[in-house]
């Protein structure tokens, strides 16, 4: 199988998303509405530019980054971390795993819409809930909706809606 490769990109400074954060955008880039105060915006500026460079990272990325509960001295999410003690680590793992089933490595860029298109292509909902997400303690919840989800934000980012 050949390996992406990653699409010349214009001018426009990288989005750095985590690996796991693609699939939380999902809801985002399909239906453009979001509560979450980071993420939101982030979708919303794809959802503007498809063509829009996303660098791919493990860690902290430009949603963490001004989110009220990313911890910039730990570089750590705070959010739940009494609850679910593991869900840095488990996102970490989440990361990993979504940039590998890619077939890309941390640090690749590829614009918006070729890399939700490969998305697509190469996570099913199994691969999704047994490879990406399976160290999540919400895949359960997940994969569920992924299939329509990622089949929306393909189309949100194609050109064909407003």
């Amino acid at each position: 199988e050949a390996k992406p490769k990653p699409s010349s990109v214009g001018p426009a400074k990288p989005i750095t998303i985590r690996g796991h954060h693609l699939f939380d955008m999902l809801e985002a880039l399909g239906t453009g509405k979001s509560n979450h105060k980071t993420l939101g915006p982030v979708a919303q500026k794809i959802r503007a530019n498809p063509k829009v460079p996303i660098k791919l990272v493990v860690g902290v990325d430009d949603i963490c980054a001004p989110c009220e509960w990313w911890d910039h001295e730990k570089n750590h999410c705070k959010k739940n971390l009494t609850k679910y003690p593991r869900d840095n680590a488990n996102s970490l793992t989440s990361d990993k795993n979504a940039i590998r089933v890619l077939g890309m490595k941390p640090g690749d860029v590829m614009n918006a819409d070729d890399l939700y298109r490969l998305i697509k292509a190469r996570v099913t909902k199994k691969v999704f809930a047994e490879e990406v997400c399976v160290a999540c303690r919400l895949v359960d919840k997940c994969k569920e909706t992924y299939e329509p989800k990622i089949a929306a934000a393909v189309e949100a980012l194609s050109g064909s809606n407003p």
